[in-house]
Parts: structure tokens; sequence; C-alpha cells
């Protein structure tokens, strides 16, 4: 008998009760691909981030939390068809997002749980009919009575935006008040709400006065590509695209990717990865790395973290939280802004 899930998210740091962590392609994905160190670079890259999701899976089993995992078709490869499409279950926050009890999943890329009764989307289909809009679920953020959702691309006047963006939340989300920010990407590669009252963002704290007043915001700088020779060095092939560290030089595999595996590839030179987190409760964090910024300000909070490795989120160009997606978070709707 397939699981019944009543969806319940209304902010990041809730008790996490069940969430849903992404899959990578199947390992004998590029096997038709003649070249074999080409072959054998991309089988590697793979493998190592299914170990790596794996291992995030199991952190969370091992503070209680209910994982599904989407499910891989392991008869896919990728020729002898010449299109790659995205790899959809790699990160399944990009596709879908919980907010309050609703799954909003965009309907190009359903997301698929084995042994899993999906709900219908009629908030989904609720908010192309009433707002006219395309807004990808990663520019959602929820904090309990309010909603801040990034319309930086919407051809709109903010004020019409605004009013329809209200109309949806009254009939799906009653009691939140829809607040318009511009962050110019997906949300959660620029700020995260921790706990109530802390942030980490690279914006600075100012830029956070009226939307979050008097919350203790810390300002993490960028990665600091420009100073990165070997990054610099990849860059010539990668436009930014995307970085395999070691592999900077390796001309025959970069054109590779350009070439065929585009539709896998983001942004990577404009992300910060120290703000793609995941909260286990309010004193437990996942984080890609160490940080020493981040663990002192952790630290003050009253915040755990946990380091869980993603040794090719440069390349995916999606941290902890792209690979994630909260379906149960223990908590109700309440004020915190």
């Amino acid at each position: 008998m397939a699981d019944q899930i009543e969806y319940n998210v209304w902010n990041k740091w809730d008790p996490l009760e069940v969430a849903m962590i992404g899959s990578c392609e199947n390992k004998r994905f590029f096997e038709n691909v003649k070249d074999i160190e080409i072959r054998e670079k991309l089988t590697q890259l793979l493998i190592e981030t299914q170990e790596d999701l794996d291992n995030f899976a199991s952190v969370l089993e091992q503070h209680n939390v209910s994982v599904y995992r989407p499910e891989i078709d392991t008869n896919k490869r990728m020729w002898p068809k010449t299109n790659v499409s995205p790899c959809i279950t790699h990160q399944p926050r990009d596709n879908g997002i919980v907010l309050g009890n609703n799954l909003l999943n965009t309907p190009e890329y359903p997301l698929l749980f084995p042994n899993v009764d999906m709900p219908k989307n009629d908030a989904w289909k609720d908010f192309n009919k009433i707002t006219r809009m395309k807004i990808e679920p990663p520019c959602w953020t929820l904090v309990g009575d309010k909603l801040y959702v990034d319309i930086s691309y919407q051809p709109t006047s903010i004020k019409k935006t605004r009013k329809r963006l209200q109309d949806w939340a009254d009939k799906h989300l009653p009691n939140t008040e829809v607040r318009t920010i511009k962050t110019y990407g997906h949300s959660d590669g620029v700020f995260h709400t921790c706990k109530p009252g802390v942030i980490i963002s690279i914006e600075d704290p100012g830029y956070y006065d009226k939307t979050f007043p008097n919350w203790d915001v810390l300002h993490l700088p960028e990665q600091s590509f420009h100073i990165m020779a070997d990054f610099q060095k990849a860059k010539e092939y990668t436009q930014g695209k995307y970085w395999l560290p070691g592999e900077e030089n390796n001309k025959p595999l970069l054109e590779f990717i350009n070439l065929w595996l585009n539709e896998w590839v983001g942004y990577a030179e404009e992300t910060v990865f120290d703000v793609n987190i995941l909260m286990i409760n309010e004193n437990t964090a996942c984080v890609n790395n160490y940080n020493k910024q981040v663990f002192d300000y952790f630290k003050k909070h009253h915040i755990e973290p946990i380091i869980v490795p993603m040794r090719h989120r440069y390349f995916w160009d999606g941290g902890l939280h792209c690979c994630s997606l909260d379906l149960v978070r223990t908590g109700e709707q309440q004020n915190y802004v």
C-alpha cells in the first residue's frame, strides 16, 4: 500500500520529519561513450555524486528523518539519443516546494516517489491561472505567516504582481502576507532563514532592514572565483557555468560537457554554497564544508553544523538545499517577522 504524506512546512527550521533527497543518473548512463577517458571521468562523477547523496540521506535518517528518494531509470543511456534532458532527480528543489500544506510541483518535471501517492497540484494550477506568472520553486521562501517571493523578472508592475500573488495566497495559504523581493536568481542561493531572527546571506545586513527588521544577518562574501587560478583556467572553456577541479586542462572532456551536458550545469560562478544549507531543526544545520565565519556565527546562535560533503557541487551548481526537499516539518503557522 502506498504511503500517504500530509505535507506541512511553514519555515526552514521546524523539526524535519520527512524529506526527499535527490538521486543521480545511473552509473551506466555513459556506457555508450566511445572515448574511454571521457566515459570513465563522467561515470566517476555520477558514482561520487550518488555516494554523497546517499550519505546525505543517511545523515538525515540518523536524526530520525524519514527519507524518500526519486525513482531512477536504470535503463537510461546517453546514446543513441542525441538530447540529454536535465537530471531532474538530482535536485528536487528546482522543481518542487511545500508551502504550508501544499506541494507545488512543476508539471514539466514531476517528482516521482516510489510507493507514495502524490496529491493533485491544484495549488500550482491555480497559481498559473490566478497570477499568469512563472516563478520557479526555489524563488519562494515561507517564514510562518510571511511568504517572500522573488519577482525579479516579472514584466508587470510590482503592485499588480503583489496583488495577484496575494489573491493566490488567500486561497491556498490563508492568513499569509505576500512580500515581494528581488534576488535575481534562486533565493536559496542568496539567503537562508536558519531560525527565528537568524539569516545567512550574500547581501549586506542593511538589505533586510525592511523585509526582516531586527534579524541578525551574517553577510557571506562571494566565492572569490576571480582569484582562483584553476577556476579561471577552466573558465576559458566553461564560461563560468561549472568547474571540475583537477580537469581544468582536460579540453576534450570540457568540450564534451559543453556540447552534450549543457542541460545539467547551471552557473556556478554566481553561487555561494555556504548559503545553500538544510536545517534539520533550529539547532542543527547540514552544511557543505567548514567555513570559520559560518561556524562562529552558528556557535553564537546555538546551531550545530554537520558537514555533508557534495564533492561535485561546482559541476551541478547545487548545494544541500537544492538536493533536498522538505515534505513535513513539525510545527504550525506563526508570526516571526
